[in-house]
Parts: structure tokens; sequence; C-alpha cells
């Protein structure tokens, strides 16, 4: 699970998709992308539990148990497909990368997430949990809190962050023109 050139690891690719006829097959086929490239992962399938936003307010309590296992990791939603090798994934020195939109009312999305296993990371993924459970349950409310939380963490310069080129995230952002990675 080197890179092309062997030289560094990359994290292990993390994700879950629901037992169900439509992120059933958009997981598998997350997967089928994972192994074609090689690339270490663990993406796991969970029984449905409430609806589709309980689902999406579960990512915060899963990256926590994915950061008891791995020293670093990559979350990527299960209804994306690795295109190319992620190359850039080699070579993060901050403790969090995200993807940066253009055409979202906000900035951040939680559609890939790169974490280190770091106290200020866990805290951040534990102050989004606190945020999911008190704000309104809404289509994308989980990603605004991740980007408020994310926000003032690094307004109070509590952690590091960059962000993934275009073609990490062209797949959910249909202004960014780049051959696509993800």
């Amino acid at each position: 699970y080197a890179s092309a050139g062997g030289e560094r690891m990359i994290p292990v690719i993390v994700s879950f998709y629901t037992d169900d006829e439509v992120y059933r097959p958009a997981g598998e086929r997350l997967i089928e992308s994972l192994n074609k490239l090689r690339l270490k992962h663990d993406v796991r399938c969970i029984p449905r539990f409430g609806e589709f936003y309980d689902h999406c307010f579960h990512k915060p309590i899963f990256l926590l148990e994915m950061l008891d296992m791995y020293d670093e990791i990559c979350w990527c939603d299960a209804d994306n497909e690795f295109q190319e090798y992620p190359k850039m994934l080699e070579n993060i020195k901050t403790d969090i990368a995200v993807c940066r939109f253009t055409s979202w009312n906000w900035e951040l999305s939680t559609t890939l997430l790169y974490m280190k296993d770091k106290q200020n990371v866990r805290e951040l993924i534990r102050v989004w949990d606190e945020a999911n459970k008190t704000l309104p349950k809404a289509w994308t409310a989980d990603q605004f809190n991740f980007h408020l939380c994310l926000q003032t963490a690094i307004e109070k310069n509590l952690l590091t962050m960059s962000v993934f080129p275009p073609a990490y995230y062209q797949s959910v952002d249909s202004e960014v023109k780049a051959d696509p990675v993800l």
C-alpha cells in the first residue's frame, strides 16, 4: 500500500455505507475503486437506523472509532469513487485537510476529510458531534456544523488545515473543471 514510487504510505481510507438499495451499490463501487488502486481502506456496511440525516450525523462517531485504530485517516463519502491515485495524501503536513467548494452557501464539505490522530483533531470531532445533536437536522446540516466548528478551531489556532485541490472534489462541486482524482 505504498505509493507508486514506493515512498510514503497514504492514510487509511475510511467510510461507511448503509445496507440498502441506494448506498450498498455505491459503497461497493467505492471499495472496488480502492482495490483497483491498491489503497488501504476500512469501508464498512452498517445497518440502517433512522433517516438519512441520522446516518450523516453518525460520521463524527465513526471517525473517532477509526482514529482509535489508525494514526491518520481519510474519510471519503461512500457515494464517491477514486479515479486516480491520490498522491496528495502522501504529503499532508497539517492536522486536517478539507474540500473547499465554490457552488455552496458555505465553503467546506465533509465529502473528503484527512485527519491525523491528534488531541486537537479529536476535540474538533467531539465538538462537531455535539453541534449535530443540538442543531436541526437538514439536508447538509452536518456539513454546515463541521464548517462552523472547524472555522472556530482555525480562528483560535487550535489546529492546522490544508485544502485539497479541485481534482479531489470535482464529483460534488459542479463548478470545478479538473481531471478527477475522486
